[in-house]
């Protein structure tokens, strides 16, 4: 994300250096990757004013221009169909040096000379824009120098955290920086006073998809030209310039983190739907590409059909034109899983889906409404026709969170100063007060009696006795449960004598439509999971104890004998312990915390929604004191009797044997594309498909290292003319009983380059034959991803393990890779199992005796089967593969091939030449006579 240091400036009252904001940005949790400086123009590129213009004599597209540089007049040839005359404009003065690197020159264009150059916006590098010339604002001096005019800062390319996503708008970042630099402070953007009616202007028919949906209806002016601060602020952060109305949205998008999409009021047929589409519905989309929808994904619609992509993009036929004289602006939350599924599906990741993505809050919408609003009445003029529409279909959950000072201190390892703490958090937005059970109990007393109250439609304006105890805990972000009966079950017994300030006493009191065979338990965040007991209970009436004998609770009845009347006194009071210790149907008391010394009662504010946990309020205060604070120490593990993975030693063992061959170790994803498994000639059906994929390029677990290896050869072929690489990892492939994928271990090696054949894999191979002390056989196949006669299966035993050969050209076509590739593939697994003990063997005391020996066979013969044959004969110590040569016309046609081989012999400390002829001799008797292998021939 690219974000301009002066669009940041201008939210905060102390505008701050570009070092200073990276400074204190990356004492966060961005990441800052590069500070991007503005382009230097030339001083030579000026600000021109157009005398005249006039048709070329000779081109019906070229025009004749006099433009006024201040410095005398110009006369130019121009081809651009806005150039018209009193325009200020940006004029390349011959000598001059565009941005990308062109020289402007005196060209003769149809006969008449031009003396320099118009430039569009894109030839000066400040947007894509390049359908005409670049117009300047009215105001812009004549002759001035554009690098002297049109100053733009510096940009800061930064890389935002999934939890954060109020570090996608200009706001939430200043806001961070605000808290984090002394003194300065956040200043939020105007917003109009918007009143909203009760009426449902929109159709929502997926509630569970659509929590929020605001919509604004307001007549506009879109056929002025944005002011150049929008454009401008727009193009430095990475957004090009419509028109007005959606130039709006984007800012507004960029500013608050809050997408919006502008509709033309007068292209609606019937109000705005959200529904999910319908299978044989088509959009054509903003990027003017139709696409077909499914059941899955969430659209905007009106009565002639969809409209828009919900979250992701609008369609053609209701965009804003600079015709468009009243619109509808759509504000809503989308579930953020929806967005991302339909972003991915069609292939269509845009800016708001990012947004949606991440899960945004839902007063969100109204603040981004009010902004959208006020900029819309200052820029084109906008007036409200109907009052605004706000429904809401979700509640915004408040998260409150306890935070154990003592507990923060052992894991950070340091003494913290809690005033520090608690300015610092405030300082960030969160609302921070020392919690005391008995003042935050004390403090509701007197509030009315609500049977069945919760905080989402009482708050803290009414309350029941399990709703008081539950409210209280959950101020330190402990849940104990929506009912007493949950409340009984939930905590630690405790005896009357050892109570604390805290502990909650319970009695039977009156059953009254309250379960007693269930209770529910709280995730804290709106939602809960039922808990059914085995046996009903009644637990009718709680309160918290305070300390002194004394108990709060919020009670409606009260008995008299054996029965249960109303209270003269209800609500939220103060009772003795003893109205529950005495009862006849008391049945003891429960503790939930056993500390409540040095606890914060925190509230998030709405806009950190990734705030959950205390862990996560840790993470925080370590920003605020700064890692720089926490020193470097090593955990006091204590000594375990672990036994090394074997596995992974071997796997690290293997890769230094390979890395010392001079192989380079690579590391790619696990994850491929639809389109390079078809490429592989492959089912993507017998592949693992990712249930959230984050692009279609990962959307299936690989089961083949090639693909993977390909992009890197693609990739790299331009720098690196030859090389030989490996990669160790698991594969996964899908099971067929429905139970875990099999998983198993894989090596893959890869060598490109001028002189990239088999044989080089071959040793490769042969390395790890002798690593794992197991031995290879070789059996032709006759994979599509190879080169026909330049592959082969390795085996182990009568199991495939692998196989490796020369790539196909197709495959190689397909992948854009001009160079030759040869790959191999290893299962591992098998291998892993063996366990060959290593043998250390002397070095020799004398020279052995090689030679060289050639053999004619026939092409089906394997080298294996001629190792096989020569290894047993006497005197013969080792024997390696050199080569193979088929191309001679003499051996096509008698469909052999020469096979060439290195052989070792150990005749002792000094032999004779008589000696060695002899065992020479031999041997080659032995190939001569075999009987098995055909017959063979020396060459």
């Amino acid at each position: 994300m690219k974000v301009s240091v002066e669009s940041l400036n201008t939210l905060l009252t102390s505008p701050l250096s570009t070092t200073r904001l990276v400074e204190i940005l990356e004492k966060t949790e961005v990441e800052v990757e590069e500070v991007l400086t503005s382009l230097s123009w030339d001083e030579r590129i000026v600000a021109a004013k157009v005398l005249s213009v006039k048709p070329h004599p000779d081109a019906d597209r070229l025009r004749l221009a006099s433009v006024d540089t201040g410095a005398g007049v110009v006369e130019l040839v121009c081809g651009a169909p806005n150039l018209a005359e009193e325009q200020i404009v940006a004029l390349a003065q011959i000598g001059s040096i565009l941005p990308d690197g062109l020289e402007i020159r005196a060209a003769t264009l149809r006969g008449i000379v031009s003396n320099g150059m118009l430039c569009s916006a894109r030839e000066l590098g400040v947007s894509d824009e390049h359908g005409g010339i670049l117009v300047l604002p009215e105001d812009t001096p004549v002759g001035a120098s554009l690098c002297d005019i049109w100053k733009k800062g510096e940009c800061l390319d930064i890389k935002t955290p999934a939890n954060r996503w109020d570090f996608l708008s200009l706001v939430g970042l200043a806001r961070e920086i605000a808290a984090k630099d002394e003194g300065n402070e956040l200043v939020e953007p105007e917003r109009a006073e918007v009143a909203y009616s009760d009426i449902e202007a929109a159709i929502v028919k997926e509630t569970g998809e659509c929590k929020r949906f605001v919509t604004v209806k307001m007549s506009v002016n879109n056929s002025v030209k944005s002011p150049q601060w929008l454009v401008d602020n727009l193009e430095s952060n990475g957004l090009r310039s419509v028109n007005p109305v959606v130039d709006i949205t984007n800012y507004v998008m960029l500013e608050t983190g809050q997408p919006s999409h502008a509709y033309d009021a007068h292209t609606l047929k019937g109000p705005l739907q959200v529904r999910f589409a319908s299978p044989a519905e088509e959009i054509t989309t903003l990027d003017g590409v139709k696409r077909k929808l499914n059941t899955e994904d969430l659209v905007i619609a009106d009565d002639d059909g969809t409209v828009a992509l919900a979250g992701v993009m609008g369609g053609v036929r209701t965009q804003v034109t600079s015709d468009t004289t009243e619109v509808i602006l759509e504000i809503a939350n989308f579930e953020r899983t929806r967005v991302r599924k339909s972003a991915l599906r069609h292939g269509l990741r845009t800016e708001a889906s990012a947004r949606f993505e991440r899960s945004l809050p839902l007063p969100l919408p109204i603040i981004a409404a009010e902004r959208l609003v006020f900029l819309l009445q200052e820029v084109v003029e906008a007036k409200l026709i109907d009052s605004p529409s706000d429904q809401l279909y979700g509640w915004p959950w408040v998260q409150q969170i306890g935070l154990r000072l003592r507990k923060c201190e052992k894991i950070l390892g340091v003494k913290l100063d809690e005033k520090q703490v608690v300015s610092g958090l405030k300082e960030l937005g969160f609302e921070v007060e020392h919690f005391s059970i008995t003042k935050e109990a004390r403090k509701h007393l007197g509030k009315p009696y609500v049977w069945g109250a919760n905080y989402r439609q009482h708050g803290e304006s009414g309350f029941d006795c399990s709703y008081l105890v539950d409210r209280i805990y959950s101020r330190i972000g402990v849940h104990v449960g929506h009912v007493a009966l949950g409340q009984f079950h939930f905590g630690r017994p405790v005896e009357v004598g050892d109570l604390r300030p805290g502990d909650v006493v319970f009695y039977e009191g009156l059953i009254k439509n309250s379960p007693t065979d269930h209770y529910y338990i709280s995730d804290g965040r709106g939602g809960h999971t039922r808990v059914d007991l085995d046996s009903p209970q009644k637990v009718g009436h709680n309160g918290i104890y305070i300390g002194d004998n004394r108990v709060v609770t919020a009670i409606q009845y009260e008995r008299k004998g054996n029965d249960w009347v109303p209270r003269s006194k209800q609500g939220v009071i103060e009772v003795p312990l003893s109205d529950f210790t005495n009862d006849p149907t008391y049945l003891g008391a429960r503790r939930y915390v056993e500390n409540f010394n040095h606890i914060l009662a925190v509230t998030a504010p709405w806009w950190r929604t990734d705030v959950r946990l205390e862990e996560d309020l840790i993470e925080e205060v370590v920003k605020i004191i700064g890692y720089d604070a926490i020193e470097a120490t090593l955990p006091a593990l204590a000594p375990t009797s672990t036994r090394p993975h074997q596995t992974l030693t071997r796997l690290m063992s293997l890769k230094q044997v390979l890395s010392a061959s001079g192989l380079q170790e690579i590391v790619t994803y696990s994850f491929i594309s639809e389109r390079k498994i078809k490429a592989l000639g492959q089912d993507p059906t017998k592949f693992l498909e990712i249930a959230n994929p984050l692009s279609l390029e990962q959307q299936f677990l690989r089961r083949s290292m090639l693909p993977s290896h390909l992009d890197v050869v693609r990739n790299n072929q331009a720098s690196t003319k030859a090389a030989i690489t490996y990669e160790v990892t698991r594969i996964q492939t899908p099971t067929t009983s429905g139970t875990l994928p099999h998983e198993a271990w894989q090596l893959g090696v890869t060598a490109f380059g001028p002189d990239s054949t088999t044989l080089r894999l071959k040793s490769v191979l042969d390395n790890v034959e002798r690593y794992f002390g197991a031995t290879f056989a070789l059996k032709n196949s006759q994979a599509p991803e190879y080169v026909t006669g330049r592959q082969s299966n390795v085996c182990l035993g009568n199991d495939t393990i692998g196989s490796f050969g020369q790539v196909a050209k197709p495959l190689l076509a397909d992948w854009r890779i001009n160079v030759e590739i040869s790959f191999a593939e290893l299962l591992l697994t098998p291998l892993l199992d063996l366990h060959a003990e290593p043998v250390i063997v002397d070095l020799p005391d004398y020279q052995y005796i090689s030679r060289d020996i050639s053999v004619v066979c026939d092409v089906q013969t394997a080298w294996s089967s001629i190792r096989a044959l020569v290894e047993p004969t006497k005197n013969v110590r080792k024997v390696e593969y050199i080569g193979t040569y088929d191309d001679d016309t003499s051996l096509k046609q008698g469909h052999k091939k020469r096979l060439s081989m290195r052989v070792q012999f150990d005749l002792g400390p000094s032999p004779t030449s008589d000696e060695i002829r002899h065992c020479q001799d031999g041997l080659e008797q032995v190939i001569t006579q075999s009987k098995h292998l055909g017959k063979l021939e020396i060459s």
